[in-house]
């Protein structure tokens, strides 16, 4: 058996012995909480190159990312999300960070993450209660935070957005009025929730997941097909940010979300939610 130098004195043992070694440095969690976050010590990857390699084209190639942005955590104003790692190398939960609007404490953590080497992305949004606005504006805030992380990525994998129903709410209720965009009129808050992600001159796949088949069918897809036309033009022919047809598509895009800034703010008891 070869050695390789890069490994030092782990390149004496099998492949797959190496294998199963490296196989316990996935982060491992328990319950999803709120106050607590994962830790997980990958300072292997940092020995060598040649190591890192080896690690990372095992561990992130299975990997998934779910990023719950979801309004139940509203009662910890400064929480953006909760990421939960999963690998389809080890059954059951994975480990969950919670990531909050402190930059310091967030570039730590995944400011550098390699998110264009795991296999796909999910985030999920809960139906936000239509009767309270700094819901919606709160998820909207999530969102956008999550897209400036993303947008530092390489590329971005496979996107998966799942809209969740609640006990009370399903997403159908509320229609919002968008002043000063003919295109946004009517437009519902799966909308302007979704939008943002379309920005990101990174990625090429997005799918949207509704709770049921039943809401699918009485959701009305008219601005995400749009959307989705938008997108599909843009991975024709490729564009970096600063490319005429990169800056057209986050001018029409942007525009759903900064009314929904507007609008939020001006309901009674949201100034402490904006400051954040």
């Amino acid at each position: 058996m070869a050695l390789s130098p890069g490994l030092g004195a782990l390149s004496k043992l099998p492949p797959e012995l190496r294998e199963l070694i490296w196989l316990e440095f996935l982060p491992v969690g328990g319950r999803c909480d709120t106050q607590k976050t994962a830790k997980a010590d990958l300072r292997v990857l940092q020995v060598s190159k040649c190591l890192y390699t080896e690690i990372a084209c095992l561990l992130y190639p299975k990997t998934t990312l779910h990023f719950d942005l979801s309004p139940s955590f509203s009662a910890h104003p400064s929480l953006w999300c909760m990421v939960r790692f999963t690998s389809r190398h080890r059954d059951g939960g994975g480990a969950v960070w919670r990531l909050e609007s402190n930059i310091d404490k967030r570039s730590h953590r995944f400011d550098n993450f390699p998110f264009h080497k795991i296999e796909s992305l999910t985030v999920s949004f809960s139906a936000p209660d239509p009767r309270k606005p700094c819901q919606l504006f709160w998820l909207w805030r999530n969102s956008v935070r999550t897209t400036e992380l993303l947008k530092k990525a390489l590329s971005v994998p496979p996107l998966t957005i799942q809209l969740v129903r609640t006990e009370t709410h399903n997403w159908l209720e509320a229609t919002h009025t968008r002043r000063g965009n003919a295109r946004l009129e009517g437009s519902r808050d799966y909308d302007l929730l979704v939008a943002p992600f379309y920005t990101l001159l990174n990625l090429k796949s997005i799918t949207i997941k509704a709770p049921s088949e039943d809401v699918a069918r009485k959701m009305d897809w008219t601005f995400i097909h749009w959307l989705d036309g938008i997108l599909s033009e843009r991975t024709d022919r490729p564009c970096g940010v600063e490319n005429n047809f990169g800056r057209e598509l986050y001018g029409k895009v942007m525009p759903a979300c900064f009314w929904v800034h507007v609008e939020s703010t001006a309901s009674p008891g949201l100034k402490r939610w904006t400051s954040y």
